[in-house]
């Protein structure tokens, strides 16, 4: 059972790394700027694609907006935010997002195991600036805190397989190849294959 925002917000209080930064759960008025976030992270502004990044980030826009609204059952997305002054959380005042990641849960069948439902990250992304100062792995020990609560205890993620800087922090945060995804385009295609990984965690 997904918890409340409130429990949320207590959850992710207890979570380790750099004081910082601060974990908190989305808002409607956060949208835009993940959007930004997301667009920047996963698609290029230059050559040919870049004629359609504008388009890209609208897409990325109503899709938040839509899962957001649609209100799933098992669904949490998470923003971080730098902390500013003396105070180690912030106030209700919230300061602009500087990064995100979501989570889900998926069935068994998804991940090819045999039993339970596992929480799945995607959409990891923070903001170019601030990148490589451990806003990252902070929202990662978010999403474990939260898994941690409810009971599970087993986080998957998917990373191409030439994207050797995400390898290195996923690698560095515990999490290990659980099994390469077969896909035809990638040997047709000549694409990156997409690598599944899992982080067993313990209490």
């Amino acid at each position: 059972m997904t918890p409340y925002i409130s429990q949320i917000e207590e959850i992710l209080r207890r979570t380790p790394g750099s004081r910082r930064w601060h974990i908190r759960p989305v808002g409607q008025v956060d949208i835009y700027s993940l959007s930004e976030i997301i667009t920047d992270s996963f698609h290029s502004r230059v050559g040919p694609m870049g004629w359609f990044y504008p388009f890209l980030q609208i897409g990325i826009t109503e899709d938040l907006r839509h899962r957001l609204k649609s209100e799933l059952p098992h669904y949490i997305c998470l923003v971080a935010e730098e902390v500013t002054g003396n105070n180690p959380i912030p106030s209700l005042n919230r300061h602009p997002p500087i990064g995100t990641v979501e989570m889900a849960l998926k069935p068994s069948h998804f991940f090819q195991r045999a039993h339970k439902q596992h929480y799945y990250l995607s959409n990891l992304a923070v903001q170019s600036k601030y990148r490589r100062q451990g806003v990252a792995q902070k929202l990662l020990a978010g999403c474990e805190q939260i898994a941690l609560h409810i009971g599970l205890k087993d986080l998957y993620l998917h990373v191409l397989e030439d994207n050797y800087q995400a390898q290195r922090l996923y690698h560095k945060s515990g999490y290990h190849l659980e099994k390469v995804d077969p896909d035809w385009s990638s040997y047709l295609l000549r694409r990156p294959k997409r690598l599944l990984l899992r982080k067993h965690l313990t209490s």
